[in-house]
């Protein structure tokens, strides 16, 4: 792929940072977290609204959809590799991603397709995910943590032959019941919340997410994940931690340090806001990685920043349609 398309995604993306972000609109984006004066780049509503359909996802899962989104571009080009190479699980995906250029979070989630479409589908949405955690990581946390008990407040969120969920210290933790298989949750945060609590910033909810499927939980096929989850929550420290040993299988490295470190190297110039940005001078440094640009389909990068989340007018397909309801 050639050098203009690559930066036109950046560009693309970088107009996808400017959007307006939910009822806040009017207030400036400038927010270094590094310096202690300054504001967070997103406020709670907006937390609560970005993050309300994946705060259910298994934890390994969910630390790397985090980890994955604060590397858009990358993300982008997986998903365009992943419908293409469709079909290819286990070791045979695995072999495959070994060639691909990208951060292993992102190589990851082609062991999850719907996952990576949804990611690609509005990539504004993703970066936002990805800023929030490089530059508000504790409150992202705090937040998952803080709507999954309103979910188990409702009754919604329960052990059952797709996941484990376990109440430790004030900590609710979900894993899949059976370690080898991994279900992804598809649920209509409406549903799944009770009465969502900031009127001005609906969840973030995509009708493509779930076409048709209404209300309740469903359970797509489930994944012979393997070795492609590695991530986690140390959820009292606020850290995210990799299982090196499973790291290095799937990613093929020598890694040797179990706390995940943002990778300036594979932001692909995709400029930052915040703190994290202000010390990298507002843009992603380091070496660039090389590899073919596929990006993803770009004409959904506004539906977060342009209708408070909501993105309920979103058409196309894709999202994890049928399995079980709950």
């Amino acid at each position: 792929m050639n050098i203009p398309f690559r930066r036109g995604i950046a560009g693309l993306l970088a107009c996808a940072l400017a959007a307006p972000l939910g009822a806040s609109a009017q207030e400036p984006l400038v927010a270094p977290s590094a310096i202690q004066a300054a504001a967070p780049i997103f406020n709670q509503e907006q937390l609560d609204q970005m993050l309300a359909p994946l705060a259910l996802y298994p934890d390994a899962l969910l630390a790397q959809v985090l980890m994955a989104a604060t590397y858009p571009q990358e993300v982008a080009e997986a998903a365009r590799w992943a419908q293409q190479y469709r079909g290819i699980t286990g070791t045979a995906l695995q072999d495959a991603l070994q060639s691909q250029p990208w951060d292993a979070s992102v190589k990851s989630l082609c062991a999850f397709p719907a996952v990576l479409d949804r990611m690609s589908r509005d990539l504004a949405w993703t970066q936002n995910l990805g800023d929030a955690f490089i530059d508000q990581q504790p409150q992202v946390m705090d937040t998952v943590q803080s709507l999954r008990a309103r979910a188990q407040a409702e009754g919604n969120l329960q052990s059952n032959p797709q996941q484990t969920v376990a109440l430790d210290n004030n900590t609710i933790t979900i894993a899949p019941t059976n370690p080898q298989i991994v279900y992804v949750p598809t649920y209509d945060p409406a549903y799944a919340y009770g009465p969502w609590w900031y009127p001005a910033y609906p969840p973030y909810y995509p009708s493509y997410w779930s076409p048709g499927l209404g209300a309740g939980f469903f359970w797509g096929v489930g994944i012979a994940a393997g070795v492609a989850l590695w991530g986690g929550f140390d959820w009292h420290r606020h850290h995210v931690h990799i299982d090196v040993n499973r790291y290095n299988h799937f990613h093929g490295g020598h890694l040797a340090d179990g706390r995940w470190h943002h990778d300036v190297g594979h932001r692909g110039g995709v400029p930052y806001r915040g703190g994290f940005g202000e010390l990298h001078g507002g843009m992603a440094r380091g070496e660039p990685h090389g590899g073919e640009m596929r990006g993803g389909d770009m004409g959904h990068g506004a539906g977060f920043g342009a209708g408070h989340g909501g993105g309920r007018g979103h058409g196309g397909g894709g999202g994890h349609g049928g399995g079980g309801h709950r």
